[in-house]
């Protein structure tokens, strides 16, 4: 709105010039913005009646210009400072935004205490991380901001160790504290290093142990195997050695243990002793054993020096000798007392001797034995314990097979040799087995071998051993329990023979020979059941027969499935890196159609496998072949021109 103004007043020159600066600019100006100027021209010119009258004339025309006080506008029926009023800052309706304050009548950032203009916005330069300590000043990564300045920062459960925020409670290099490193072998566990055993081995005391085999450890730490016994299958057992037998927890001799004399649990009688697994009578030092019975030799008349010479009658045995002495009724026959009555030397006189096999009897010379021996065959022999003359002269006893005959009282009867026994009970064969070759009584009626892992038992000297391995596995350790438990194809420690270990540069045993994986050639690979599978391109028209080798040489073995999902996978592997001609020779196996190894093989037709009598199988994912690759050559380019190339696949 424009106001215009007829001047009709006569004012000074100097109130004229400032009215009409105010009132008469032209008729531009605002009437809001001429009041002031002329109240301010009012009040210096006090004492002027035109000036008054001028005004009383404006205030009949503005009155409402007039009611605000110096300084102040008036903006919808309110009078404001447009200078500080942020609703009304430089003007009528002119709004400040949020945060914002009138200042000097412009609108302008205000910032509360402590906060700092950066840029239009309020940051706390203390803790902000894109102004932390000056506007602009940004932490990088990692940090914060804390009183102004960037330091690293670590998540609840971190600790900053030179720079790095560590795990004080796992971190090898920093164990329970920064700087602090575990050990070669150790592993930082709750803070603390601690020793970190292999699988199959325990820590005990910060050794590790595998508790199967170690005599100190066995089954737990600590529990130590005795004397005599070793660790197996986390078990302490007796351990016997060579020429002894277990006999109820004990190592024994059977050839020479009085109490298992033979065979375990066979005890020889007392004034008995066990030589050559046979019990025998044992004289005390300075007796002689005479036919069963114990003598002294040096002053038992029967027996006077040995076993033999019997001191006649009149005589004594003093010093193992005989001497003179004849008694009442004895007569002197050139220095020997005799009993004329009844010496058959002396029989009835002196120097009259009888013949052999007779008695003196009453000074008469009779073929009678002196009882209880009876003269058998001009032999006197006692009928009581002569096996060939038991109760009887020439009643032979005749033991049975693996016996010795006895004769006991007049009574035939036998007892077993050495190293047999009667295992079925029988009377009728007698000692029927022999103890120390037989499986099912091996060393004793009660005792068998049992089956060997990957090879046969056998009984030798009555003690169960390994007779043989079958072929490509060893008994290693030298122990029947577990058989033979070594594959000597397949293990690094003991490659085609116990004991021959792969070194280094060839660590891996590959048909029972010692071999470093060669990947040159190598087309594609992936795992399957727990190994790598390799997948090589043949050369055109390799002869497959004189590639037999080919993974052995490589150091693999050949590629054999071990599931039916195994089967299946490398066929679609092998379509996938060839998906029009797929023949995969499998060299090492044999096969029938549509089978590997009894895995049924995913092919379009069982015509689409090619059996295999030479040492290798072959089988195609996508066609037929057009040839016998056996019967043309094993040459790979006979199947078609085009297909020049197979696969050779081995794993490792």
């Amino acid at each position: 709105m424009r106001h215009s103004f007829a001047c009709p007043f006569t004012l000074t020159p100097i109130a004229l010039a400032a009215s009409l600066l105010t009132a008469c600019g032209g008729g531009d100006t605002e009437s809001s913005t001429t009041v002031p100027v002329v109240d301010a021209a009012a009040e210096t010119t006090p004492d002027s009646a035109p000036l008054d009258a001028a005004v009383e004339a404006k205030a009949d025309t503005a009155p409402e210009a007039a009611s605000c006080a110096t300084g102040k506008t008036k903006c919808a029926d309110e009078c404001v400072d447009t200078k500080k009023d942020p609703a009304n800052c430089g003007g009528c309706g002119t709004a400040c935004a949020a945060g914002q304050v009138c200042s000097n009548g412009a609108c302008a950032l205000s910032c509360q205490q402590g906060l700092t203009d950066c840029s239009g916005t309020c940051s706390n330069l203390q803790t902000d991380n894109a102004n932390c300590g000056t506007c602009g000043t940004a932490c990088p990564v990692g940090q914060v901001c804390s009183s102004g300045a960037c330091a690293l920062s670590c998540q609840e459960g971190l600790t900053d160790c030179a720079g790095t925020c560590v795990k004080l409670s796992s971190d090898n290099a920093n164990c329970g504290s920064c700087g602090t490193a575990c050990a070669a072998g150790q592993v930082c566990s709750n803070g603390t290093c601690a020793v970190s055993c292999q699988q199959g081995l325990t820590n005990c005391t910060d050794v590790c142990v595998n508790l199967q085999t170690d005599n100190a450890n066995c089954g737990t730490c600590d529990n130590a195997c005795v004397a005599g016994q070793v660790c197996s299958n986390g078990a302490c057992a007796l351990s016997c050695q060579q020429g002894l037998t277990n006999c109820s927890g004990m190592c024994v001799k059977l050839s020479s243990d009085n109490a298992n004399c033979g065979a375990c649990g066979k005890v020889c009688a007392a004034g008995q002793v066990c030589s050559g697994s046979t019990c025998a009578l044992s004289c005390q030092q300075g007796l002689t054993n005479c036919d069963g019975t114990c003598v002294n030799l040096s002053s038992d008349n029967a027996h006077c020096g040995n076993c033999e010479t019997a001191c006649g009658s009149g005589q004594v045995c003093s010093g193992g000798t005989c001497a003179l002495s004849c008694q009442t009724d004895l007569t002197d026959c050139d220095g020997t007392c005799v009993n004329t009555d009844s010496d058959p030397a002396n029989c009835g006189a002196c120097g009259s001797a009888c013949a052999a096999g007779h008695l003196c009897v009453a000074g008469e010379c009779a073929p009678s034995c002196q009882a209880p021996l009876l003269a058998c065959s001009q032999v006197c022999v006692d009928p009581r314990f002569d096996p060939m003359n038991c109760n009887g002269c020439g009643n032979a006893c005749t033991p049975p097979a693996g016996s010795v005959a006895l004769c006991s009282y007049g009574v035939c009867t036998s007892q077993c040799s050495a190293g047999f026994g009667d295992c079925d009970g029988s009377s009728a064969n007698g000692c029927e087995t022999d103890l120390g070759t037989n499986l099912a009584h091996c060393g004793g009626c009660d005792k068998s071998c049992g089956a060997v892992s990957n090879g046969t038992p056998a009984c030798a000297d009555g003690a169960c051993v390994i007779g043989s391995c079958v072929a490509g596995f060893g008994d290693c350790d030298d122990s029947a329990a577990n058989g033979c438990e070594v594959p000597l194809a397949s293990t690094a420690e003991h490659c085609g023979a116990c004991d021959n270990a792969c070194p280094a540069a060839t660590p891996n045993c590959i048909q029972g020979a010692c071999k470093a994986i060669d990947t040159t050639g190598v087309f594609a690979q992936y795992d399957s059941e727990g190994r790598t599978v390799y997948i090589f391109k043949s050369a055109k028209c390799a002869n497959l027969a004189d590639s037999t080798g080919f993974c052995a040489s490589h150091g693999m073995a050949w590629w054999s499935p071990k599931s039916q999902s195994d089967a299946n996978q490398l066929v679609t592997y092998a379509y996938g890196l060839d998906s029009w001609h797929t023949w995969v020779q499998v060299y090492g196996l044999t096969t029938t159609l549509g089978t590997i190894n009894g895995y049924t093989v995913t092919v379009d037709d069982t015509s689409c496998v090619a059996g295999s009598s030479s040492g290798f199988a072959a089988f195609r994912k996508w066609a037929c072949s057009f040839c016998d690759p056996e019967v043309d050559g094993n040459v790979s380019c006979c199947w078609d021109t085009d297909h020049a190339y197979d696969w050779f696949v081995c794993e490792a």
